[in-house]
């Protein structure tokens, strides 16, 4: 619809609604990531939460992330996070892509 402003002009305002259902989750181990996956994933974790790291996190704690007696089930790594730390450390980059990448764990890659 067309609405005039207080100097006289016209402008134009339209009202957007989002309608897709299909919203990205992730992806775990090169494979989207659906709604349905991620809550059997939560379900069978041992804390039944998800855990989003930051750049912090992924480079002075990635002993913890990688020790397997922890119970970090879920966790996201977002795409900004991977590419601060490849700037920042590229080894410890290569670590957490390897975290990723592996089968044993449910460690999912958020591209935003």
């Amino acid at each position: 619809f067309f609405r005039k402003t207080r100097k006289g002009g016209i402008v134009k305002s339209v009202n957007e609604n989002y309608s897709h259902n299909d919203f990205l989750l992730g992806f775990l181990r090169g494979e989207r990531v659906t709604s349905d996956v991620l809550q059997q994933i939560i379900e069978n974790s041992s804390l039944q939460k998800v855990i989003v790291v930051d750049t912090n996190v992924l480079l002075h704690h990635m002993d913890i992330l990688e020790d397997s007696t922890t119970e970090l089930d879920c966790v996201v790594v977002c795409q900004t996070a991977l590419c601060e730390l490849r700037n920042l450390n590229l080894s410890v980059y290569k670590r957490a892509v390897q975290l990723i990448k592996d089968e044993t764990r449910h460690y999912l890659f958020y591209p935003n």
